[in-house]
């Protein structure tokens, strides 16, 4: 039997080549998805017209631990590291507990009003309703000419 370069043959068909190919690019696309959530905080976002609902999981917190931080359109969510205390004699079998601080950055399609938005924490979710931040007023500028004197104020 001689071999060539392509894998094309009676014993491997071109159409098994592209599925195998799409199962590797699948496992590729599952295993990333994995990576990516990994240490995040499992979030849904809504969005309305002017507002954006956030629903965060939080489990085991303290409602005074959860840091948010708004910045035009831009919400940081931070929280502290939560170790497992030793609960005397003996030794850990298994720890799996233990969580590291975490941050999470979330871009909004809008700039937010910090001042009307609101967050509640209950049953281990934080719930976000951000309002939109309305558009500045325009402001109409007057042109001024050489032929008008300047006022004094």
């Amino acid at each position: 039997m001689m071999l060539t370069s392509s894998r094309h043959s009676a014993l491997f068909p071109a159409s098994l080549e592209r599925l195998q190919r799409e199962l590797h690019d699948s496992l590729v696309e599952f295993q990333n998805g994995l990576r990516a959530t990994q240490g995040q905080l499992a979030t849904n976002i809504w969005a309305k017209e002017d507002e954006i609902l956030i629903r965060l999981e939080l489990p085991g917190l303290d409602r005074n631990q959860i840091g948010i931080d708004i910045k035009e359109n831009r919400v940081t969510l931070t929280t502290p590291d939560r170790k497992e205390t030793d609960p005397g004699d003996g030794k850990w079998l298994r720890k799996e507990r233990d969580v590291s601080a975490t941050q999470r950055e979330l871009q909004l399609p809008f700039p937010v009003d910090a001042e009307s938005s609101e967050a509640v924490y209950e049953g281990g979710v934080l719930q976000l309703k951000l309002k939109s931040a309305r558009p500045a007023e325009g402001y109409r500028l007057a042109v001024k000419g050489s032929d008008q004197p300047e006022s004094q104020n």
